[in-house]
């Protein structure tokens, strides 16, 4: 193993040990009280092949952000929250997360590939997030029989 590659392995570390940090500190602080429905690591640091991009996808109840779609605010480090690439942090409504899940949304299936290694979901106290992958597995399967089907009709043709 190459230096280079040790260094980028203990980054990744570092990133999910920050994130893991960040969600600590936020839940202590309790600023959401009870509205904080899920918090996940998902993409490049939570799979390990990366640690620039650190995509963090926070489910509050009742948030009052944008009505379509996910809120994607990104943040850099600072003196006193280092960080060794960038936090992309993506804030959904529960009601948003089943919309996502239901039509597979990228976002959603990339969490899914995340979530099989079991660190990704900080927290998910009501099950959604695992509701919601679930969701997009099935859909996923769906779609790959829709597909499947097609292409024999039209090797039958």
């Amino acid at each position: 193993m190459s230096q280079v590659h040790r260094e980028d392995l203990a980054k990744v570390q570092f990133a999910r040990e920050q994130v893991e940090a960040l969600f600590n500190a936020h839940r202590k602080a309790d600023a959401l009280g009870d509205r904080l429905r899920a918090f996940v690591l998902f993409g490049p640091v939570a799979d390990g092949t990366g640690y620039d991009e650190i995509d963090v996808l926070e489910v509050v109840k009742d948030w009052s952000g944008p009505s379509q779609g996910p809120e994607t605010v990104e943040f850099t480090g600072s003196a006193d929250f280092l960080l060794p690439g960038h936090l992309c942090l993506t804030i959904l409504r529960p009601e948003q997360v089943e919309e996502a899940a239901s039509s597979a949304h990228p976002m959603l299936q990339e969490i899914t590939d995340c979530s099989g290694n079991g660190d990704a979901v900080l927290y998910d106290p009501d099950g959604l997030i695992a509701r919601a992958t679930q969701t997009v597995r099935n859909r996923l399967a769906q779609l790959r029989a829709e597909w499947a089907a097609r292409a024999a009709v039209r090797a039958a043709a």
